[in-house]
């Protein structure tokens, strides 16, 4: 999982605080730069969460091919979708999904929203094209590499198709527009074009959500569960290992929790890009929706970040 530099969440309180400012010409980008600093956050929150599932993908991994007879079975489906783990009460093969093509295909939705955030605000704040056009290329690029990722997924990638479609033609009809200096007709273009795409986007992120954080779940139950059946015979060792364990088993509820914790960001998002559209019309407005974004993102940063600590 590709990791960047740490996000400083004061900087989104800042933001949330500047936004009262939004309605004057001088502040015209702090909204917009509230939710492109908050799609970031989402972002990071991504790559820190999912590595610690992968990391529970890789000691699952190693658990299951130490299992008596599982190695020649597991190499052959190593390629697959998933991996045989020994059996379950019942007698049957038991079997644990491979998380990763899920995760990547994640990660690159949130990248794109990402750079969307990031082509928003440059048309809001940037005074000449280049800075336009390099900014609708790299989100055209990011929407490009979500479908690569989505290529093993046939479900999502139809499911996301349209989105992507909407937001790469809203970026190159707002940057059209923008060139010809119409910024705030370029903001409504993309805003108006994309609002489609970003509800289907956070309705699939939602969906996905409780799935990846059931499967941390279960990865984090069979290791704890392995575990047990090698507690040494010794008391002091036992007394070691078995705190060992424990904390394994915090660490693994701790990062379910920080995966569903993006549920509220992601709820907020539609709206508050809604809210961003009927600004254009009502200057000066309140932003509540767009701060309760922000709030969110923030949030379900501090959480995941807390991870990195235990």
């Amino acid at each position: 999982m590709r990791r960047r530099k740490r996000f400083t969440p004061l900087l989104l309180i800042v933001v949330v605080v500047a936004l009262a400012g939004c309605a004057s010409t001088a502040a015209r980008g702090t909204k917009y730069t509230a939710f492109k600093t908050a799609t970031a956050a989402l972002v990071q929150n991504a790559q820190t969460n999912y590595g610690g599932v992968e990391s529970l993908w890789d000691g699952l991994t190693a658990q299951c091919l130490a299992l008596p007879g599982n190695e020649a079975s597991y190499r052959h489906l190593l390629s697959g979708t998933g991996i045989p783990c020994g059996k379950d009460e019942k007698g049957k093969v038991r079997r644990f999904e491979d998380p990763r093509p899920l995760l990547q295909a994640r990660l690159e939705a949130l990248e794109a929203l990402a750079r969307y955030g990031s082509l928003l605000n440059t048309l809001a704040t940037t005074d000449y094209a280049a800075g336009t056009n390099t900014s609708t290329a790299t989100l055209c690029a990011s929407l490009e590499s979500l479908q690569n990722a989505l290529t093993p997924l046939v479900a999502e990638a139809a499911n996301l198709q349209n989105a992507t479609t909407l937001l790469g033609s809203a970026a190159r009809a707002a940057g059209g527009l923008y060139v010809e200096g119409e910024r705030k007709k370029a903001l409504r273009t993309l805003l108006a074009g994309s609002q489609g795409g970003i509800q289907t986007l956070a309705e699939k992120l939602l969906l996905d959500n409780g799935y990846v954080a059931t499967l941390a779940r279960s990865y984090m139950e069979f290791s704890v569960g392995q575990a047990d059946k090698t507690r040494p015979a010794d008391y002091e060792k036992r007394v070691a290992y078995d705190a060992k364990v424990l904390q394994q088993y915090k660490n693994g509820l701790a990062l379910a929790g920080a995966i569903t914790s993006m549920d509220k960001a992601v709820q907020a998002l539609p709206e508050a890009h809604a809210e961003l559209l009927e600004s254009l019309d009502k200057p000066g407005t309140p932003l509540q929706r767009l701060e309760a974004f922000v709030a969110a993102a923030e949030q379900a940063l501090a959480l995941a970040q807390q991870l990195e600590n235990i």
